[in-house]
C-alpha cells in the first residue's frame, strides 16, 4: 500500500522558537507516522543540527527579505491615548 503524501509549507519552523514553529514541527512528526511528509521552510541559523534526525523530509530555501513584512504596521489612522488628548 502506498502511503499518502503531505507537503507542509512553513515560513516559521524550527529551530525558530515560538508557537507556530513548534506546532508545525509537531504536526509533521504526527503526520509522518502514517504518511510521507515533506516540509519546505526557510533557511535559519542552527537548521543543520536540528534537521539531522527528523522523521520527515525537509527542504530549506532562501527567502528574500522584505522590510514591508518584517513587523506589523499600525499606521492606519489609529491614534494612541497620548495623541488623542
Amino acid at each position: 500500500m502506498t502511503l499518502p503524501r503531505i507537503l507542509i509549507p512553513a515560513y516559521d519552523f524550527k529551530p525558530l522558537l515560538g508557537g507556530v514553529a513548534n506546532y508545525v514541527h509537531e504536526l509533521a512528526v504526527q503526520f509522518s507516522r502514517q504518511a510521507r511528509v515533506h516540509v519546505v521552510s526557510r533557511k535559519l541559523p542552527g537548521m543543520e543540527e536540528f534537521d539531522r534526525d527528523l522523521p520527515y523530509a525537509i527542504t530549506r530555501i532562501r527567502v528574500p527579505y522584505s522590510a514591508a513584512f518584517a513587523s506589523p504596521s499600525y499606521s492606519d489612522g489609529i491614534t494612541s491615548r497620548s495623541e488623542a488628548q
